[in-house]
Formats: structure tokens, sequence, C-alpha cells
């Protein structure tokens, strides 16, 4: 299945969760990032037990530091 991931498109299998899905697409999730798929922001504590589904729309935002 395919999942769109700040714009770029990756494959993951049925099934997949938010955390598989990041590490499959090459992202650290052991950082400090938000995750939403579409307009929902799903906390980090939620990854694990959320499903991602084919055509979702997920949206990574590192947290930056400075003024």
């Amino acid at each position: 299945m395919l999942v769109t991931i700040n714009n770029r498109l990756f494959k993951c299998s049925n099934g997949d969760n938010i955390t598989k899905v990041l590490e499959t697409a090459g992202l650290n999730v052991s950082i400090n990032i938000a995750v939403a798929i579409g307009s929902q922001i799903i906390p980090r504590s939620k990854w694990e037990c959320t499903t991602v589904y084919d055509g979702d729309k997920i949206l990574v935002i590192k947290a930056a530091y400075g003024g």
C-alpha cells in the first residue's frame, strides 16, 4: 500500500502502525517529532496502536529550537 509522508510517497504493508511506517520511511522516531494523519494529531502514546491505511496523508513535524 502507499502512504504520503510530507508530500512523498512511501510503500508500507497493510496493518502497519505509525511507528512501523515512519521507521520503514527511514525516519528517526526517537527524536522530538509530532505526527498527524489528515488533520488529526496523533499522540506518541497512540502510535503503536494506530493503524495506517492506504492513501493516508501523514505530516511529520520536527521540533526546532531557537528564536
